[in-house]
């Protein structure tokens, strides 16, 4: 019988090993660097439909706020038109 050599065997081992590890450890980092980019692609996207949201309540808000002046401005004519007809009549009762 031939003898062993049993020390090529176990460097080769603990090569392997070594090198399993290493690429496990790569393998982790790139599955939780994928796993952040996810995150912030999703992050992106809900803070996009928010500003989205945001601008569209922005202009109905605009909107909304020029009918109230353009309300106001007409109740304000209103009130004039009512003034100076009280005062018209005032002024032939008088007479």
């Amino acid at each position: 019988m031939a003898p062993r050599n049993r020390g090529k065997g176990k460097k080769g081992g603990k090569q392997k090993k070594k090198k399993n590890v290493a690429e496990n450890e790569v393998e982790e980092k790139y599955r939780k660097a994928a796993l952040e980019v996810d995150i912030l692609k999703e992050h992106l996207a809900l803070r996009r439909d928010v500003a989205r949201q945001v601008k569209a309540d922005s202009e109905g808000l605009k909107q909304r706020q020029l009918e109230r002046e353009r309300e106001l401005e007409m109740s304000r004519d209103d009130k004039k038109d009512i003034y100076e007809e009280m005062i018209r009549q005032y002024q032939e009762l008088q007479r």
